[in-house]
């Protein structure tokens, strides 16, 4: 997960909005703040494992799935 000030990725921004427990303040930070998660890896897809599977074939699963 990467959060993005001015198209940079800042970690204060995603270590600070991990600690928010107030919805309003989770609310604003979201706006404020905007997080993306970034997969780089698979280990499970549809319920099956992928574990046994090496990484440039995971990867080849990731692009199958893309994020929705």
């Amino acid at each position: 997960m990467k959060a993005y000030r001015d198209g940079r990725t800042i970690f204060d921004d995603f270590n600070t909005r991990g600690r928010l427990s107030d919805p309003e303040k989770i609310a604003h930070a979201r706006q404020q703040m905007p997080a993306t998660l970034i997969a780089f890896d698979v280990l499970y897809t549809d319920g099956t494992e992928q574990l046994n599977k090496d990484l440039v074939s995971r990867k080849h699963i990731l692009q199958e799935h893309p994020a929705q």
